[in-house]
């Protein structure tokens, strides 16, 4: 599941990614993530990659602040 993202914007990335739900909510999190305008698109892939595609998890990460809770 992937929050924040609209129901055209689900329908797009799922046409876009021969209707694969796993690759169309890995493509919807790299976006939100490159959103916030901190990383290229590349590592906000590996970052995700790295944390399991948590997307909580990876934006803390980049933004250096969330306490060890987060890193479980």
């Amino acid at each position: 599941m992937v929050h924040g993202v609209t129901t055209e914007e689900c329908q797009a990335a799922l046409q876009s990614h021969s209707w694969n739900v796993q690759r169309a909510a890995q493509y919807l999190k790299v976006e939100q993530l490159f959103g916030l305008g901190l990383r290229p698109r590349g590592e906000c892939h590996k970052v995700l990659e790295m944390f399991d595609w948590n997307l909580e998890q990876a934006g803390c990460h980049l933004l250096g602040s969330c306490g060890p809770a987060h890193h479980k």
